[in-house]
């Protein structure tokens, strides 16, 4: 008994040191593809202390959208989005759970007037563009050709919430979200990434 229950305990050290392995070397090996052309669109990778996002001045690809200056799209865990209106309140609980069990996952679509958030500024081809801005359209739980609104939740009265296509889980993060919706594009990023260091590292 004693001798599987060791045994159990090896197993469980080594896919905890080949994960920490994972996390930490894979999202700094880079990854792109060419996309010939003039670069003339405007993306914006912003971020806060955990968190990535894509932002993108207004247009009418978006007019689905409250109008604003500038438009910022992000995805993640419902429970992340609904409980955590600021990262002082994440709690290890939450991250456990979130990472062990697969959720629903929330596009967040915000407003913004301003650029004032850290944020990394990219030039992209108009291909590149098209890619991510199907990348976004993609994410978004669909009804009529519209997005259905998560309702009840807004953190700033700029914002809302929408239902997701994608589910949360430990290989698939917000932050992963960002990396593919770049990948897609052919932007350089990382090959995977749970963190934002994966993401911005590249774009440094």
């Amino acid at each position: 008994m004693e001798n599987a229950t060791s045994f159990k305990l090896k197993k469980v050290f080594i896919f905890a040191g080949c994960l920490f392995l994972l996390i930490l070397i894979v999202p700094f090996i880079p990854f792109s593809s060419e996309h010939p052309g003039p670069k003339t669109r405007v993306v914006y990778v912003t971020h806060n202390p955990v968190h990535t996002a894509l932002m993108f001045p207004y247009s009418s690809d978006w007019a689905v959208f409250p109008e604003g200056k500038f438009i910022e799209f992000s995805w993640g865990d419902v429970d992340f989005f609904v409980n955590v209106p600021t990262w002082d309140k994440l709690t290890l609980p939450l991250v456990f759970h979130a990472m062990v069990t697969p959720d629903e996952g929330l596009m967040h679509v915000d407003v913004i007037n301003d650029v004032g958030v850290p944020s990394y500024k990219l030039m992209v081809t108009e291909e590149q563009y098209q890619e991510l801005k199907k990348f976004i359209w993609d994410s978004f739980k669909l009804k009529d050709g519209k997005p259905i609104l998560y309702p009840g939740h807004s953190y700033y009265g700029t914002d809302n919430f929408y239902q997701s296509t994608v589910k949360y889980h430990a290989f698939n993060t917000c932050n992963n979200w960002t990396r593919e919706g770049l990948s897609r594009a052919g932007v350089r990023t990382s090959l995977w990434t749970p963190h934002k260091w994966g993401v911005l590292f590249h774009l440094e």
